[in-house]
């Protein structure tokens, strides 16, 4: 039997509870509707316009992936899915779009990629969609990637309302094609209009793959019929009189030969699964109803109508803290008529400044305007929707490039009305992975672009991964930078085009690793680049960072504009796992570069992760998204760091040297020097390993994890009382020391922090230099993962429903920190959790509202719906304590139990109500 099949999921991942979506009050447009509608983050509720990038799935036939998909709805419930690296159409279907229920799209960290929906009505194998020559065997290595581009090439799509152009080259031509589907009776007629142009030449176009046993009726060789059981297909050839034809090969692959007159003049495919109407009949129908059509190819190419029109004003809160820097938030639109999920992952700003452009995981762009002084006129506006998880953006001479996953898009308004009519794929060389990520977006002085490639999704084996990629300014070439890169998801460019970069803590990562990112260089993420060094042989960071500091880092800018104040030079590094702001203070010795950070005290209502300053008004601006683990509670968010011209009391230098460490402040210290009870000094170190993570370790007994506490012999004051210098005599090159103080100042002020630094070298003559502690040779090692990095840990093997998913769920979100014994993650093996065999209720409530352990903090997972967090409990008692599995009522009676509840469990509280028997 042809493969016909339905596709719709079962159930929806993650769904949200419904909301009903009310008017603005804003005073501007209204929303025209008054009904309730999903929640935001679901697939029903999010309006994501007639075209969604996306990894995409078909069934049939085997290994039938688009890994560059662009998945087009058409009328009557029709779609069709494009491979944009082999320029085919990989499906077509009717009744439905694409499953969305286990992507990143419709949950905070998805666990697949999409799948077509619906009933599958012709399909291709992953093969170029034009041949070279008379080939259509894949050229590619490995088949990854595109393809070579004089055999053809991906240049965009056009929008206009919901009608999409997409626009190619197949050989020397340039092709045009425009997909639609009409609606005779009771079948759907998909049509392919396409238009060549260019130097004439033969062609030969990929149509589709049929089922085995099929028997084909050819009407002359302009109409097929495909019987395939009670199923047929029609395909049939219109717009030519001559210089075209349909065939079928011996391995069932039907082709559409384009001759030389077929140049300059639209060729119409038409495919329909008859329901009915005789298959002249359907093929008549069809056409008229294209002909009643305006040109495509003059009419949707030049710009349509707005297909957002509404604006909309939100309102500023401004910080009334009596503080040297402060946080304004700025709040989002996050009820609109499109239900979409505001959760930002780029930012930039116009260079005339007040206007900044942002993107949004779930694949749109904003325009956001009014971003000076009071906040009081800022507004929004939908510019673009659908791209590929777009995790970074940049302007440049005033356009939009956004990086998605599968390319660097450059977006073109057309017409002027606001929103953007042409996707153009400025640059998509690199390979997508289905899962990896594709991170941040930055420009050097020149113009050129820089972005990641995340290499800890990826095996090994799949190449151009774990890497920092640049982009030439006019789009041409693309070219790794540096490599070891395990999921970097910071990207700053400062004076000199300087780099930095912060890695996350993971395998070869023992800790958070902010990075000074050179050409050629290995930075120690052994996957992906580490097959010609030894272990242990890699750049060493600029700074270690503690897991408790910052587990996850999001945005590092620098801070160039002097109206941010005293702290204005430096670079700021943004976390997006504790939603908080670092100062990072650097410190050049004999061409080292080593440094310290300093925690700001101010926090974020959603995980950092992208930053820069206003050309307007010459302050820090942050956007913020939930999409995995982070203590910020909110979705998303958009907050101004504004320098108020109060007394500054963060430190705005660090030095380490032979004999102490010395803080610089911008404003006087207290004429008397702080007591010695005022400073505690420890330092420790990490183990380098393929674990996740590493413990910290005392330096002096690398067999004991812990730290070490360092002596301080005095205290000195420079004249002005501007900087403060410690006395400390066994100061040695150290991962990270810690200096914690508490000062006064002369204006009256205190300041409580730490400085957490790195030291190297303590001066250009000492050789001494800090040293690496890999595992396998300081006895630390634990045992390794026997899989390829990048590939699942987890068990397989089949299963009650529940007890699959929630492993599924398990291994996606809890794996990496709960790793089996022996192979210690940041947390507690769950072998080894008493938590695990537990009352229920109790390991309910810490995966509603989190936990404060010992070794760190575990996030809340209250995102997920009473069912998954069901599955995931039952799955943990099950597999970890042999307990019988939970319902779904039970967890929604806790999450009732517990609404009110705003923090973490703490351990005494859990004792407290659940005590050990």
């Amino acid at each position: 039997m042809y493969r016909f099949l339905r596709l719709f999921s079962s159930f929806n991942l993650y769904r949200r509870p419904l909301i009903a979506l009310a008017l603005l009050a804003s005073g501007l447009m209204p929303m025209p509707f008054a009904t309730a509608a999903p929640g935001r983050g679901t697939y029903q509720a999010m309006d994501y316009g007639p075209v969604i990038a996306e990894t995409i799935r078909v069934d049939w036939p085997e290994g039938n992936t688009a890994l560059k998909g662009l998945a087009v709805r058409l009328d009557h419930g029709a779609a069709m899915v494009f491979d944009t690296d082999l320029l085919r159409w990989a499906a077509a279907t009717e009744g439905g779009w694409i499953d969305l229920s286990r992507t990143s799209h419709t949950s905070y960290k998805g666990s697949r990629p999409a799948s077509t929906e619906g009933e599958v009505v012709f399909a291709t194998s992953a093969a170029p969609g034009w041949a070279r020559g008379e080939s259509f065997a894949d050229p590619r290595p490995g088949g990854r990637g595109n393809l070579p581009k004089e055999w053809g090439h991906y240049r965009g799509f056009h929008r206009h309302n919901d009608r999409v152009v997409l626009t190619y080259t197949a050989g020397e031509s340039t092709v045009r094609e425009f997909p639609h589907a009409v609606r005779t009776g009771e079948t759907t007629v998909f049509t392919r209009t396409l238009l060549r142009e260019g130097n004439p030449s033969p062609a030969s176009v990929y149509v589709t793959r049929l089922p085995p046993d099929s028997q084909v009726d050819a009407n002359g060789t302009r109409l097929l019929e495909v019987i395939n059981g009670d199923e047929k297909l029609v395909i049939a050839l219109a717009g030519v009189e001559e210089g075209a034809s349909l065939r079928v090969t011996d391995d069932l692959r039907v082709e559409l030969d384009l001759g030389e007159i077929s140049m300059n003049r639209p060729v119409r495919l038409l495919m329909a699964r008859l329901r009915g109407e005789s298959a002249a009949e359907a093929v008549r129908s069809a056409n008229r109803a294209l002909d009643a059509l305006p040109d495509p190819f003059t009419t949707y190419t030049r710009g349509g109508p707005n297909r957002w029109e509404q604006t909309f004003r939100t309102e500023a809160k401004l910080s009334q803290d009596d503080e040297a820097y402060v946080v304004d938030r700025i709040a989002l639109p996050e009820e609109n008529p499109w239900g979409a999920w505001m959760r930002l992952a780029g930012l930039d700003f116009f260079e005339s400044g007040g206007r900044a452009a942002v993107s949004t995981w779930n694949g749109d762009v904003w325009i956001v305007s009014g971003l000076d002084g009071d906040l009081k006129q800022v507004t929004w506006r939908r510019f673009a929707s659908g791209l590929f998880y777009p995790m970074g953006l940049a302007i440049r001479d005033g356009e939009i490039f956004v990086l998605e996953r599968s390319q660097i898009t450059r977006l073109h308004d057309l017409n002027g009305n606001g929103e953007a009519d042409y996707y153009e794929n400025f640059n998509n060389d690199s390979f997508v992975h289905p899962m990896a990520h594709a991170l941040c977006l930055e420009l050097d002085s020149e113009g050129n672009f820089y972005f990641f490639k995340n290499g800890n999704r990826v095996p090994g084996r799949v190449p151009e991964h774990g890497a920092l990629f640049r982009v030439s300014r006019d789009g041409s070439k693309r070219e790794i930078v540096a490599d070891g890169i395990r999921g970097s998801n910071s990207l700053g460019i400062g004076p000199d085009d300087r780099i930095f970069s912060s890695d996350q803590q993971g395998n070869w990562v023992p800790t958070a690793r902010l990075d000074w990112v050179r050409p050629n260089r290995f930075y120690g993420y052994r996957p992906h680049g580490g097959d010609d060094y030894e272990v242990g042989d890699f750049e060493p960071p600029v700074v270690w960072i503690p897991h408790r500091v910052d587990n996850s880092t999001g945005p590092i800018v620098y801070a160039g504009d002097e109206r941010w104040g005293p702290l204005a030079g430096n670079y700021l590094v943004g976390s997006y796992g504790q939603a908080t702001l670092l100062l990072l203070l650097k410190q050049e010795v004999g061409g080292r570069l080593q440094g310290g950070v300093v925690p700001f005290p101010l926090t974020f209502e959603s995980g950092l992760v992208r930053g820069a300053f206003n050309p307007a008004d010459g302050q820090l601006y942050l956007a913020g998204m939930k999409g995995w683990s982070t203590l910020g509670p909110s979705d998303g968010s958009l907050d101004r760091v504004r320098f108020t011209g109060r007394p500054n009391h963060m430190p705005t230098a660090f030095e380490a040297h032979p004999g102490g460490v010395t803080l610089t402040f911008s404003e006087p210290l207290a004429a008397e020097p702080p007591p010695l009870e005022n400073f505690k000094v420890e330092r420790w170190q990490y183990i380098y390993s393929r674990r996740y993570g590493s413990p910290e370790i005392s330096v002096e007994d690398p067999e004991r994890e812990g730290r070490d506490p360092v002596d301080v012999s005095g205290v000195r004051l420079s004249d002005d009382r501007r900087q403060l210098t410690l006395e400390i005599p066994e100061i040695a090159p150290v991962m990270v020391m810690s200096v914690n103080y508490r000062l006064r100042f002369a204006d009256g002020g205190e300041a409580a922090n730490v400085v957490y630094h790195t030291i190297h070298r303590l001066s250009p003559e000492d050789r001494e230099t800090l040293r690496v502690v890999v595992g396998d040779t300081e006895g630390r090692v634990v045992a390794e993962f026997e899989s390829v990095a990048g590939e699942d840990v987890g068990e397989t093997g089949d299963g009650p429903p529940h007890f699959a998913l929630g492993r599924e769920l398990f291994e996606v979100n809890c794996r990496v920190c709960h790793q089996p014994p022996g192979q210690a993650g940041i947390a507690p093996a769950m072998e080894e959790s008493s938590w695990a065999r537990a009352d229920s209720a109790a390991l309910i409530r810490i995966l509603l509202h989190g936990k404060q352990g010992s070794r760190g903090a575990m996030m809340p997972f209250g995102w997920m719906d009473d069912e998954d967090l069901a599955a995931v409990v039952s799955y943990i008692r099950e597999k970890f304590a042999d307990l019988e599995k939970v319902e779904a009522e039970e967890v929604k009676a806790v999450r009732d139990s517990t609404a009110d509840r705003s923090g973490m469990w703490t351990e005494e509280e859990l004792r407290e109500l659940f005590p050990e028997e």
